[in-house]
Parts: C-alpha cells; sequence; structure tokens
C-alpha cells in the first residue's frame, strides 16, 4: 500500500507538470527497475479462482496506479499525454507492459461491469499504441498476446474475449492472432470460449474468412488444427467455405511421414459432407481431386452418398458425365461457372472405377444396385461412347458393367419357340416351300374356267386334284423330314382352298 502511495505522488506531478522525452525515459527506466518484480511475476496475475473480490485484489499492485489514472481521465483531457509517454518509454524498456494494461482493462470492467468504463479502458489501449508512432494497430496488439501467451497462457484466454469484441476489425479472421492462441490453450480454455461463441458473444471468424485460415492451418499441429475445427463447428461454417481448399490437401494411408499429409482437414470435411445432401457442386469439386488409389476420400463419400441417395447420385453422375450446365439465372455466370467446373472424363471414370472397386466389382454397391440404374447405365454408355480405345481399355473392367447389363439372357424367344409360334425357317426349307408355292400357283393358274367353277362342288373331285395331293403330301413328307411346321401350315392352306 505504501509503495502504491508513492507511485500516485509521482502521477501526481506528471500531471502537474509537462514532461519532456527526455525524462520520460530516464523516469521510465526507474520506474522498471522498481516494478521488476511485478512485470517479471511467477505466478498467473489471474487469480486461482476468479470472483470479483480476487480480482480486486490483484488489482492492488504499483503498477496498477498508472494504468489506473490513465483510465480515469477523459480522452480529450491533455494531462494523458504525459502518461501515455511514459507508458511508451516503459514499454520500449519491458514490452510486458503491453499486456500488463490489457488485464489491467479487462480485470476493470469485469469489476466494474460498466460500459462507459470499459469504453474508456479500450481508448485508452488505442492510444498508447498511437502514442508508439506505429500505425500497425494489428502487429502492436499481436506483439503484446504473442508476449503473454508464453509468459502467462491463462491471461491470454481471459482477455481475448474482449480482445475480438472490441477490435473486430483487427482481430476476427486473423490467422496470427489465432494461432498464438489455439497454440496455448488447453481442453477446459477451448471449452470455454467454444461457449462464448454459442452463446453470441464471441466471433473469433466468419465464412468470408474461414478458407484462408484453413489452409494456413495445415501447416499447424495436429492439436491446433482440432482446436480450430472445434471452433468452426461451434461458428456453423458450411462445408462450401472448405471447397475451395479441397485440391490442396493431401493424404496417403498408413504413410510413415505425415508432415505432408493433411489428414485433421479431411476428416473434417467428410465429417460435414456427411451431414450434407449431394449436390452438383459438390460432387464435382470431389471429383475434381485427383485420382490416387491410396487416397479414399473421394470414394470415401461417395460410397456414403450412393447407400443413401442412391437415384439422386446417378441422376448427378450422369449430369457430369454429359456435362450438363448448373440452372442459373445468369447465362453468362451459367457459361463461366460450368467451363470452370468441367471435370474431365478421364477423372471421373478413375474415380468411378474406384467407387466399383470398393464396391467388390459387383453392379451392387453398400446393398444397392447403383450401377444396374438405367441411368447409371446411360452414364457408362455415354463414357464408353466418348472414350478413345486406350480409355475404353483402362477402364474395361467398369464398361464390363455395361455388357454383363446387355448379355443378360432373354427367354422370351425360346419359350416361343418351344410352343412352336416363331419358329425360324432354314435355308433349304424356305427354298422348297418357296418351289412348292410356285408350282402350286402356276397348276392354278393353268386351269381352265370350267374347272375353277367345278372346284366348289362338294360331290366332284377335280381332275387336278390328285395331282396336287400328291404334291401336298410329297410336300408334308419333305416338312416333317425337315422338322419346320409353318411349311406344313403354309402348304394345309393351299389344300384347303383347292378343296373350296
Amino acid at each position: 500500500e505504501n509503495r502504491c502511495n508513492l507511485v500516485q505522488k509521482v502521477c501526481d506531478l506528471i500531471l502537474s507538470e509537462d514532461l519532456d522525452t527526455e525524462e520520460a525515459e530516464h523516469l521510465a527506466a526507474c520506474l522498471c527497475h522498481l516494478f521488476s518484480h511485478d512485470l517479471n511475476i511467477i505466478t498467473s496475475l489471474l487469480p486461482l479462482q476468479v470472483s470479483p473480490e480476487t480480482i480486486e485484489e490483484s488489482m492492488g499492485r504499483p503498477l496498477c496506479v498508472l494504468f489506473d489514472n490513465l483510465v480515469t481521465l477523459p480522452e480529450d483531457d491533455h494531462r494523458r499525454t504525459p502518461l501515455l509517454i511514459l507508458l511508451y518509454e516503459m514499454r520500449n524498456i519491458s514490452q510486458q507492459i503491453g499486456y500488463h494494461l490489457l488485464f489491467f482493462l479487462k480485470a476493470t470492467s469485469y469489476r466494474n461491469s460498466s460500459e462507459d468504463q470499459d469504453t474508456s479502458a479500450l481508448l485508452a489501449y488505442r492510444d498508447l499504441s498511437k502514442a508508439t508512432g506505429n500505425k500497425d494497430f494489428v502487429g502492436f496488439i499481436i506483439k503484446d498476446l504473442k508476449l503473454c501467451s508464453e509468459d502467462d497462457p491463462r491471461v491470454l484466454s481471459w482477455i481475448i474475449p474482449d480482445m475480438y469484441h472490441s477490435f473486430p476489425k483487427q482481430t476476427c479472421g486473423n490467422t496470427d492472432l489465432l494461432q498464438l492462441l489455439l497454440e496455448r490453450l488447453d481442453s477446459s480454455q477451448l471449452h470455454d470460449l467454444v461457449c462464448m461463441v454459442l452463446q453470441g458473444s464471441l466471433v473469433m471468424f466468419d465464412n468470408s474468412s474461414f478458407a484462408n485460415i484453413l489452409e494456413k492451418s495445415l501447416s499447424w499441429e495436429t492439436v491446433e488444427q482440432m482446436f480450430l475445427w472445434q471452433l468452426a463447428k461451434a461458428h456453423e461454417i458450411p462445408v462450401d467455405c472448405c471447397l475451395s481448399v479441397m485440391p490442396k490437401l493431401k493424404f496417403t494411408s498408413y504413410a510413415a511421414d505425415v508432415a505432408n499429409t493433411h489428414g485433421e482437414a479431411l476428416s473434417n470435411i467428410l465429417m460435414m459432407l456427411r451431414r450434407e445432401s449431394p449436390t452438383e457442386q459438390l460432387l464435382r469439386t470431389l471429383l475434381l481431386r485427383e485420382f490416387r488409389l491410396e487416397d479414399p476420400t473421394v470414394v470415401t463419400i461417395l460410397q456414403y452418398w450412393v447407400q443413401r441417395y442412391e437415384d439422386k447420385m446417378a441422376k448427378l453422375i450422369n449430369d457430369v458425365v454429359n456435362n450438363k450446365p448448373q440452372p442459373s439465372p445468369n447465362k453468362r455466370k451459367r457459361a463461366q461457372s460450368t467451363k470452370a467446373s468441367a471435370v474431365p472424363l478421364d477423372q471421373v471414370l478413375s474415380h468411378l472405377n474406384h467407387l466399383r472397386t470398393a464396391c467388390g466389382g459387383r453392379t451392387t454397391c453398400g446393398g444397392t444396385t447403383f450401377f444396374s440404374l438405367e441411368t447409371m447405365q446411360d452414364a457408362l454408355q455415354t463414357a464408353q461412347n466418348g472414350c478413345g480405345d486406350a480409355q475404353k481399355k483402362k477402364y474395361s473392367d467398369l464398361f464390363a458393367l455395361i455388357e454383363e447389363e446387355e448379355e443378360e439372357p432373354q427367354p422370351e424367344p425360346q419359350r416361343k419357340t418351344g410352343r412352336g409360334k416363331s419358329a425360324r425357317k432354314t435355308t433349304k426349307g424356305r427354298k422348297k416351300a418357296e418351289t412348292e408355292s410356285e408350282e402350286g400357283t402356276s397348276e392354278e393358274e393353268e386351269e381352265p374356267e370350267p374347272q375353277r367353277k367345278a372346284k366348289s362342288n362338294r360331290g366332284r373331285k377335280p381332275k387336278g386334284r390328285k395331282k396336287q395331293e400328291s404334291e401336298s403330301e410329297e410336300g408334308s413328307s419333305e416338312e416333317e423330314e425337315v422338322g419346320k411346321r409353318p411349311r406344313k401350315r403354309k402348304k394345309n392352306n393351299q389344300v384347303g382352298s383347292d378343296s373350296e
């Protein structure tokens, strides 16, 4: 308490008299030496049990007297300038001044719960940044918080929500700030942040900035990436924000060196995709991913969707194979989108062939008849027609699914043959039938008119009838030898007409 009173007297002198730069430098060096114990505290500034009483106790240090005088003065009070110059010189000597000031501002807000007081505190930190002459406020914040993360991670997790809330333009979506925070967090501190995000009191990034964060996070440690995905789920980031990064993600199953693999990002994107219904945009993005046999990412989600959206997946794949444009109200945008998202046929076939292999090489896939669907058969047929000889040979097993469908035996012709309804004529039988038919026709034409009239009398037998009957018997015997019934029926019809 005596030390605090002495510091207050120093502050009164500073406020009553102008302090030039040289005097500020000497005074700052003396104060930093006197406050060395407070600035290099071994334990955390944050009490073990956070409460208004314990926070009030933590603010009883002599250094906090300087901060309190700065905060209580109005923004337009000219007496704030000497204090800002003094704190600036102290920060040059001991950089811990920055995050100690942030802790004091947060503690003041927590103790008073006053909006006006909180606003004044935030202006004090911003004014300190201006006093340094550095216009890079973002760099000023990150420099202080980085040192805080190294010296006192508990204080960092406690003050970081206020930093995001007070300076959203400088902090929201900032990858460097997010990384230095995640590399120092533990599971309980992460849970606090997730709860604040779900409550709506904390926004650390949005949909527009997440793709950039995700791309830069690929080089982070596994724990940092997993914490990032927990925060992404809390922010309800849609899977569309991750699609632009998909082609850059690498993975190899059972790889000895995992430094160049991105299993953390891919596994979380798969979890997001499994909650989505397949669309043409999602399917095209997945098929544009480079095919690698040791990468099960694409085939996994394809098989998952096929088992649940069989007909829809067949239609979407057919549209991709036929390169049908996506529906868009603007024709120019539709043309640009189609050109940009067109998937090479060879790449589509490679992923489909991988899906066939994952399904065991059958037309069924996960209990479905996916490859035997009519839409899927049309897609495979279209793809086969658009392939060269090398591609047809390369994907012969995939195109064999079409051949199996076409070569299935059709029982109808066999049943008709057994019943005697559609038996084929042999070449020899057809020739004999035609010859006999011509002979019968010529004989009928050579008969005189009276004989034709006599045929209608049932009691008389015409002269040429014996010859026709003998020819009919010879033709019948020949047809029985050949075994063709249609000729016999044809010959019997001719005889019947003569009897009439």
